[in-house]
C-alpha cells in the first residue's frame, strides 16, 4: 500500500472543512428547533389559558343541551 503524506494532509483538511460545515448546519438547525419549541410552548400556554376561561360556559351549555 502506497502512502503519500501530501494527500493525507489534503484529505484531512477537506474532512475538517466538511465537519465544520456540518457543525454549523447542525447548530443552525438546533437554533431553529429551539425557536419553534418556544413559540409552540407559548401557543399551547395561550390555548390552555383560553380554554380554562371557557371551560365552565362550555360545560354549562353541554348540560343544558342534554335536557
Amino acid at each position: 500500500m502506497l502512502y503519500h503524506r501530501k494527500w493525507n494532509i489534503i484529505m484531512s483538511e477537506d474532512l475538517d472543512k466538511k465537519i465544520d460545515q456540518l457543525t454549523k448546519k447542525v447548530d443552525k438547525l438546533q437554533d431553529t428547533v429551539d425557536n419553534l419549541s418556544k413559540k409552540l410552548e407559548k401557543h399551547i400556554g395561550f390555548i390552555d389559558e383560553t380554554y380554562e376561561g371557557l371551560k365552565n360556559p362550555i360545560e354549562a351549555a353541554r348540560r343544558f343541551l342534554r335536557r
